[in-house]
């Protein structure tokens, strides 16, 4: 994701640097009052995907630093520590979590999920029905 943001970063400020000099061929040619949008258009777009990248990266490391301190948090309690002992080590493992490279989160809706029910995973990555469950009679 790292390299898909900075990608993004550049593009934009590419797209900056164009826009303006644009703008100022444009407003030599038709006036400062006249606005020409397919540039602005597509800057908002752009800025908007950079903006969510971040927003989920932000995201994905909360939630590792969140996973990393409660369960360093449950496991020095169930090793019978103090509980500043704990609030310790959990500080420590929120230092240091990071998210896994394959970390994902969907909406809290579901309405990104797929639907899977009676369906089941093939090593392909596929989706195939699942065998109809037998009766025992």
């Amino acid at each position: 994701m790292c390299e898909r943001e900075e990608r993004l970063a550049a593009e934009v400020a590419d797209m900056m640097g164009q826009a303006e000099r644009v703008a100022a061929a444009e407003d030599a040619e038709h006036g400062v009052d006249h606005r020409g949008g397919d540039l602005q258009r597509e800057m908002a777009t752009r800025n908007s995907r950079l903006s969510k990248i971040r927003k989920a990266k932000h995201d994905l490391e909360q939630h590792a630093r969140d996973q990393g301190a409660q369960h360093a948090r449950t496991k020095a309690r169930n090793a019978g520590h103090p509980s500043d002992v704990a609030e310790e080590a959990a500080g420590r493992a929120a230092e240091t979590a990071t998210p896994k490279a394959t970390a994902q989160r969907r909406s809290r809706s579901g309405a990104n999920a797929p639907h899977t029910e009676g369906k089941r995973w093939t090593s392909t990555g596929s989706r195939k029905p699942s065998p109809p469950a037998e009766h025992a009679g």
